[in-house]
């Protein structure tokens, strides 16, 4: 779990066991369709590794009366310092103007 920071895998561990392994979605969705629970799940899923991409969401079975490959456009993954910003603590007035990082 090497994308858990140190501090956040102690909490986890300190967590109820109830806690750590979630709620059952068949109990909780009962009603929803298995297909519409399994890609739920997939999106859910805590490791960003794991976890189930755009892609492969948009292939998932659940949506298959939905997905139109041809008409799905994709680009390449966005460069981290477009997100740079995140690392600062910014208040809402710097981010909404045309503030300049430090």
């Amino acid at each position: 779990m090497k994308h858990i920071p140190e501090e956040s895998k102690k909490l986890i561990k300190n967590l109820p066991k109830n806690k750590k392994n979630g709620k059952d979605f068949n109990k909780l969705f009962s009603f929803a369709h298995p297909d519409a629970i399994d890609l739920l799940k997939k999106l859910l899923m805590f490791n960003p590794e794991k976890r189930i991409n755009v892609v492969e969401a948009l292939a998932h079975p659940y949506l298959a009366d939905l997905h139109l490959e041809e008409d799905e456009p994709e680009r390449e993954s966005v460069d981290y310092l477009d997100f740079e910003f995140e690392d600062h603590n910014l208040t809402t007035q710097q981010l909404k103007g045309n503030s300049v990082f430090i």
